[in-house]
């Protein structure tokens, strides 16, 4: 019977294979729909010679053709189904189908070749290579534009011209002290065009309101020297002041108004005006929800200082982090002035509409598989102003239960839920760095927040009740755009576990797994660091960082150390008649995400974890093993059923975890049409219990045989997004089981493919 399916398994893959081979013949054979004299541009590269310190990969930019999309890198999919739909009779659903799935043939076109070497030229010429020469060819579909770069320019001498006597008076030091232009270094048209935005932005943060960058010039003399320029910075003088001098601009009033739509000091009687320092809350009807001394606080412009881009930056960024306001506008307005005075006035005017205070959400979830079926859901509550000080209030109800099959004796068959789970999770967030009895502004300019979180949850199994209190106080601190912090001081859990049951005790009859599983108290302490390089304004490649440290229990052993309390029979200290865990964890998760075109890119992940028990327990507390497998880790294996090591699970418990996990995954994406797309993933780890307590057969991490336990899975996925969110589907197919002898666990190599060596994952947005 096996031999039979192990037949049509092999039957259906050369189905494929031969499938896809006709189509790869039919992508090689497509110039035969086109007209006489044209040609499909099938690939386009740039080669430049060594000379040039510019990336090929920055020049793609500038081309005026690509080639079309192709699946996989060779494969151009969507080309084959513009010409399936082409043949045949017209009909209006292959017409819909054609431009929904297809992609008209790119033609090469030499107008357009010749626009893109005529762009790369200048291109070059502006990062100082005047010498660039470009040639571009086309022969059999191929299109390369060869490139000799030539010497870089570099400028020779550099000079300064400041016809403002203040600013040169003022600012030598700053202006061309600290200039992005160097003697020697390229003369580069974009280093010259950083250099006058700094400029620019370190007068707007002085005071300098209407400077721009247009009153920074540059000239430049090519004829004194071979290669190289002499350069003159000339920051020229404001036309309109008798004395040639940019004004400085001080605050005089800030205005806020509150759900108004004008802007001007001129209100109606009905409105009402809070003042404070200089600054004006104008709103009608009843006093705002949000405290004045709140609001005012947010509002980096001060009344009497000087004008500061960067304070105006600083306030957009404090007002939308407070989440109150759906539309945020800050404006200015110069004061009438008669004298010559080099000193003038502003307004500020800012525009502020709130948002709705408060939400609901309701999220029902199911499952239905062969051994379980179950109903679950959420109500959710938010609250953005719980003490008038922006202060935000999350509440989660949860409630589900389900029936699963009796891991102990497989034939029962009971149809009535035999699990229940419910709970409750309350989050506090205030919008500044609190500690117990005050308040700081933490780093100026920085985004602190304070966080309080409590949770009950109450499991009941069939052989096990299972209740989990946890709290927690942090921050959670935004150092600019790249850098966050989490810091998490205290953080506590009770885990409680009562009413086991014979033979729920039987499957755990080692002190190993009795130690994971026994009630236990953890007051631990945490730090994150997460860095993101992404620039969303630009597709270009970018990475992830997350550093993670975690320790618990030191204090408390420490104090029962200096008190002389006494230990258990076990030799262990007890909180509250609970034993409490002693350990420390370490984890770094890296991502890199490489664009390889417009519709493409390939993501990958890496991940180091391990948890080390000391002291007062000798295994780590269940909620902080790793585990690993399901839609968002090894997708060959389903979650928590791979592991440790070389272990062989025969006891139904579908909890496999440990103490130090390692992961690498690899995924290409790419566009199939619209908003589906596709993804083909490679996955290996695999998980460790790091001492010899931990009983299992093959589970325990060693430097010499480590490497061989590494799983390894693939498979192919399909996601359907929908901007604000995304479904995905990915079939998960195992290559190398560690669970396996040696010489049967390579797929093909020592063992043909299997039922068992596929698994179905559903997942909401990219696994990472």
């Amino acid at each position: 019977m096996q031999s039979g399916k192990l037949y049509r398994k092999d039957r259906f893959s050369n189905v494929i294979l031969i499938g896809f081979s006709l189509l790869f013949l039919w992508a090689c054979n497509s110039q035969k729909h086109l007209q006489p004299g044209q040609e499909i541009l099938k690939k386009t590269s740039i080669e430049i010679d060594d000379k040039s310190t510019i990336p090929s990969r920055e020049l793609q930019a500038f081309l005026k053709q690509r080639p079309n999309k192709r699946i996989l890198g060779f494969y151009p999919f969507h080309l084959q189904m513009y010409f399936m739909f082409e043949n045949g009779k017209e009909r209006k659903w292959k017409q819909k189908l054609q431009e929904v799935m297809g992609e008209e043939p790119v033609i090469y076109d030499a107008g357009l070749a010749e626009r893109t070497a005529r762009n790369l030229k200048v291109h070059l010429q502006n990062k100082g290579f005047y010498q660039a020469e470009v040639v571009e060819t086309f022969e059999d579909g191929e299109q390369v534009f060869s490139i000799k770069a030539g010497a870089v320019y570099t400028i020779r001498t550099l000079r300064w011209e400041i016809q403002d006597s203040l600013l040169a008076k003022t600012y030598p030091d700053a202006l061309v002290g600290q200039s992005l232009l160097q003697e020697g270094k390229p003369f580069d048209l974009d280093l010259l065009d950083n250099e006058r935005a700094r400029v620019n932005k370190f007068l707007r943060d002085r005071g300098y309101f209407e400077f721009s960058r247009d009153y920074v010039e540059y000239l430049a003399d090519t004829t004194q020297a071979e290669e190289q320029v002499d350069v003159v910075v000339r920051i020229r003088s404001f036309p309109l002041n008798p004395m040639k001098v940019h004004p400085v601009y001080r605050v005089k009033h800030v205005y806020l108004y509150l759900d108004m739509p004008g802007i001007t000091a001129d209100n109606s009687n009905q409105t009402d005006t809070i003042q404070l320092a200089g600054r004006y809350l104008i709103f009608t009807g009843n006093l705002p929800t949000l405290k004045t001394s709140r609001l005012f606080g947010e509002v980096a412009i001060r009344p009497g200082a000087l004008f500061s881009a960067d304070d105006v930056d600083r306030t957009y960024r404090q007002l939308t982090a407070l989440q109150q306001f759906r539309y945020i506008n800050i404006v200015f307005d110069e004061l009438p002035y008669d004298s010559l005075s080099a000193e003038k006035s502003l307004n500020c005017y800012i525009t502020l509409n709130t948002d709705e205070l408060q939400s609901y959400q309701v999220e029902v979830e199911g499952s239905n598989s062969s051994n379980h079926w179950g109903i679950g859901g959420n109500l959710n509550y938010n609250h953005r102003n719980v003490y008038r000080g922006a202060e935000m209030l999350s509440l989660k109800f949860r409630g589900a239960f389900e029936y699963q099959q009796d891991i102990i004796d497989q034939t029962r068959n009971v149809l009535y839920p035999n699990i229940f789970d419910y709970g409750v999770e309350a989050n506090l967030r205030f919008p500044e760095f609190k500690l117990p009895f005050s308040s700081y502004r933490f780093l100026e300019g920085a985004d602190a927040k304070t966080n309080l979180m409590a949770m009950y949850n109450h499991q009941k199994r069939p052989f096990y009740t299972r209740t989990l209190l946890n709290g927690s106080f942090g921050y959670l601190i935004r150092e600019n755009e790249r850098r966050t912090h989490a810091v998490n001081p205290f953080e506590l859990n009770i885990i409680s576990l009562t009413d086991t049951t014979p033979e729920f005790s039987q499957l755990f009859d080692t002190l190993f797994l009795r130690y994971s599983y026994e009630s236990q108290f953890i007051a631990a302490s945490s730090y994150t660091f997460r860095y993101n390089n992404q620039d969303k304004k630009k597709q270009r490649n970018f990475y992830f960082i997350t550093a993670r440290g975690e320790v618990a229990g030191n204090v408390l052993a420490f104090a029962n150390d200096i008190l002389g309390r006494q230990k258990t029979v076990d030799g262990f200290y007890e909180m509250f008649s609970t034993r409490f865990a002693q350990y420390v964890k370490a984890e770094v998760d890296l991502r890199y995400y490489q664009y390889l075109g417009k519709n493409s890119m390939l993501a990958y992940r890496g991940f180091v974890g391990v948890g080390y028990p000391y002291g007062n327990n000798v295994v780590l507390p269940f909620i902080k093993k790793y585990f690993i497998g399901g839609p968002n880790s090894i997708r060959a294996w389903r979650i928590r059923s791979l592991g440790p090591g070389g272990y062989v699970d025969d006891s139904f418990f579908p909890d496999l975890n440990a103490d130090i996990k390692l992961e690498a995954n690899v995924e290409y994406r790419f566009d199939i049409f619209r908003k589906i797309k596709g993804a083909v993933f490679v996955d290996m780890g695999n998980i460790w219990a790091i001492n010899e307590f931990d009983e299992r057969n093959d589970a325990l991490f060693q430097w010499n045989r480590f490497y061989k336990q590494i799983a390894v899975g693939s498979g192919f996925g399909l996601r359907y997004d929908l901007d604000f969110i995304l479904f995905r589907i990915d079939l998960g197919i195992k290559v190398a089981d560690p669970e396996l002898a040696s010489d049967k666990r390579w797929l093909f190599v020592h063992r043909k493919i299997a039922a068992g060596d596929f698994n179905w994952n559903f997942g909401i947005d990219y696994p990472f």
